[in-house]
């Protein structure tokens, strides 16, 4: 499979949902305007589900909030509380 990639611009494919590419991209985005917005992002997204057919299970994703939370406090990373859901 070729990509066609214009001159200046990196393509990155991301879990639509992930913690780490979440990670990944705020640090990108962060060294992109300290290059002063010099390289273009064409970011796209897939569906893990789709390469391992089958889903990512709860309790991965659950161990993993601490861990990244901590490694970018501001994005306030939090596990999930059915009890916090607006109009609860």
């Amino acid at each position: 499979m070729t990509i066609k990639v214009a001159t200046g611009t990196l393509v990155v494919y991301t879990d639509v949902a992930c913690a780490w590419s979440t990670v990944g991209l705020t640090r990108l985005y962060a060294a992109r305007e300290r290059a002063q917005d010099r390289l273009r992002v064409d970011h796209r997204l897939f569906l893990p589900e789709d390469v391992d057919r089958f889903p990512v299970p709860k309790h991965y994703l659950d161990a993993e909030i601490p861990v990244v939370g901590h490694l970018v406090p501001e994005l306030e990373f939090k596990p999930w509380q059915q009890d916090h859901r607006p109009g609860r």
